[in-house]
């Protein structure tokens, strides 16, 4: 609940300097529909989470916490700051994987098919993708060997930072700062139409991520959004996620059993 408030608060403060101070002039039904549909879509997930008590994944941590990679070091800074900068090195790993692989992009298109970033863009995700990715911070926690109290944490601050970055302002030194944390003028980038441009600049919290891994750009986006969505509804988005991803599986096995067939022809030559 207490996220949900933080998440909230952070809307309408965001919202408001969108509306005074926006960085890209969209028309303003334009953002309303984008408004409404993120919305609807943030709305479902909530419900369908508490249903799904995805959240009480978590309460596997505390049963691996003395078990994991960092089970050893001293609680304090160090651990902490080490634990939050390897699960941005994660979720960066994860983030590119959703654009490589053909399963899970059926899900994450749902948020790359805003066709106006801004803050409400940060909720604007499917059901299913959401569930995979809090199944893989609860596996990163379970790996590190971490306390599930860094979980409130470090989840209160990905979520301001995944906000921050998504709303459609611009503010003094940005670029500076964008050397070390992702800014909204990098990851508005990762929201273009361009396929170069959407590839890159993946970063969560870091922005050095993409820079070591050669994926930085600095860049004005060419477009924003998918140009083969437009102006779905929230219900055409889950439907969307679902039809896509079963493609992506089908290509899986599709795939395996040509790499299965072509082994079994090699090794039946070579005899």
């Amino acid at each position: 609940m207490w996220l949900l408030f933080l998440t909230l608060i952070l809307f309408v403060i965001l919202i408001k300097a969108e509306r005074s101070m926006p960085f890209l002039k969209d028309p303003p039904r334009k953002v309303l529909e984008s408004y409404r549909t993120n919305f609807k879509l943030f709305m479902f997930n909530e419900i369908a989470l508490a249903i799904l008590s995805i959240e009480s994944i978590y309460l596997l941590v505390d049963v691996f916490s003395g078990y994991g990679l960092l089970s050893g070091m001293a609680d304090g800074p160090v651990k902490y700051l080490l634990a939050f900068v390897l699960m941005d090195l994660t979720l960066y790993s994860w983030h590119r994987s959703e654009h490589i692989f053909k399963f899970l992009w059926g899900f994450h298109q749902i948020h790359h098919s805003d066709a106006c970033v801004n803050v409400t863009t940060s909720v604007r995700f499917h059901t299913l993708g959401l569930i995979l990715v809090v199944a893989v911070k609860a596996l990163f926690f379970i790996v590190m060997g971490l306390n599930s109290a860094l979980v409130l944490y470090f989840e209160s601050i990905m979520t301001a930072f995944v906000i921050l970055q998504h709303a459609n302002i611009t503010y003094p030194y940005e670029r500076h700062i964008g050397k070390i944390f992702i800014v909204p003028q990098l990851h508005r980038l990762h929201h273009s139409r361009a396929l170069s441009q959407r590839d890159k600049n993946f970063g969560v919290v870091f922005s050095f991520w993409d820079r070591i891994f050669a994926t930085h750009l600095d860049a004005v986006p060419e477009g924003i959004g998918l140009s083969y969505i437009e102006r779905p509804s929230y219900v055409q988005l889950l439907k969307m996620g679902f039809i896509n991803a079963a493609d992506g599986i089908g290509d899986f096995f599709r795939t395996t059993r040509r790499t299965y067939s072509a082994l079994n022809q090699f090794l039946h030559f070579n005899n």
